[in-house]
């Protein structure tokens, strides 16, 4: 994701000499197509067609747990502990360089002995959209919908919403997971099938795919763990500066502004500081009437930041007084006689003046 925009196609609204020569050695360490003309294209079609047989497993397990899961039985029990454990890492760790192989057999540029001729990127010698190629063209774009299309559903579906599990992944909602999705399908997209004119189309859609990413992880904050939510937190906030230091390049570009990677350089570091320190409060989520609430997403809000409290109170004396004093607010707005909070303070004053 954070080589995006210092992709080739807005590379020069940096400006930056060779400083930003030695980002891009970093993340041509890191980018697939940087080692693809190493490799025979031949075997180079067999990586590719070993990623499509993956899709097509994985959509053979769908089917199969969904029949088993209908007739609520299964003869087999591996293919479900294999969608459990093993397909959710194509929507993580593998997603990106999964589309990225598949991507690059669409990848093409014009030929350096006739522009007239379209040829790949990595394989110059290989005329795209012709013969064979066309064939793997139409196979790859197929089959890299498909995988999209699963890992969208699988991130909204099979994610553990208790936070009670104490697992790390447990999150209130897979939002932020699936905005993360269309960021990278969208950039992949636009960069290797949309020549545009110039750099502002690009900067523009960076800049608006990093603010959503920085909303759904910053603002939402899905994530129940406090450390996993500030490290993806930091992440998309670093994602987000780098772009918006970019459309600061690209403001300025006509002024011959190069200070845009120096204060990017500069910003990460206290980016991440503030973010590792900070403490949110969220007294208005917290004492918000549960009569009042505007939307089902207010209500698991609250309920969240509740549950926040119950579970630091022995380690954070800020969060037991605030329990305390949700406790008691609650005793007061709260109308219903059954109140199980009531019924304790009740029971309470009962032993109190049997014990008189």
């Amino acid at each position: 994701m954070f080589a995006f925009p210092f992709n080739a196609a807005v590379l020069v609204v940096w400006n930056g000499g060779d400083t930003l020569n030695n980002i891009m050695q970093f993340f041509n360490i890191v980018n697939i197509n940087t080692y693809l003309p190493n490799v025979n294209f031949s075997a180079y079609l067999v990586l590719v067609y070993l990623l499509v047989a993956a899709i097509i497993l994985v959509i053979v397990d769908i089917i199969y747990v969904s029949y088993s899961f209908s007739k609520k039985k299964f003869r087999f029990t591996w293919p479900l502990v294999l969608l459990g454990q093993i397909v959710p890492l194509f929507v993580t760790v593998l997603f990106l360089p999964i589309t990225e192989t598949l991507f690059s057999m669409v990848n093409c540029n014009p030929s350096a002995s006739d522009p007239s001729i379209q040829v790949m990127s990595s394989y110059p010698s290989i005329v795209c959209f012709e013969s064979w190629h066309l064939f793997h063209s139409v196979i790859t774009l197929l089959f890299t919908s498909i995988f999209v299309f699963i890992s969208s559903i699988v991130a909204l579906a099979m994610f553990e919403p208790r936070m009670s599990t104490n697992k790390l992944q447990a999150r209130q909602n897979s939002t932020a997971q699936v905005v993360f999705i269309v960021n990278k399908i969208i950039c992949q997209f636009v960069f290797n099938f949309t020549p545009f004119n110039g750099t502002e189309v690009y900067t523009v859609m960076l800049f608006l795919l990093s603010g959503w990413l920085y909303w759904a992880y910053n603002i939402q904050d899905p994530y129940y763990d406090k450390k996993v939510s500030k490290f993806f937190r930091i992440c998309s906030s670093y994602y987000f500066w780098t772009n918006l230091m970019l459309m600061v390049s690209q403001v300025l570009y006509g002024f011959n502004f190069n200070g845009g990677l120096v204060a990017w350089l500069g910003g990460l570091p206290f980016i991440g500081i503030i973010i590792i320190f900070e403490k949110k409060s969220n007294i208005d989520k917290l004492f918000s009437s549960d009569l009042k609430f505007r939307s089902g997403e207010d209500l698991e809000l609250h309920l969240k930041y509740v549950l926040q409290l119950v579970q630091t109170q022995n380690t954070d004396k800020n969060s037991y007084m605030l329990l305390i004093g949700y406790i008691e607010k609650h005793k007061e707005v709260c109308n219903e006689e059954d109140c199980p909070l009531k019924s304790t303070k009740r029971k309470k004053d009962s032993d109190v003046g049997e014990m008189e």
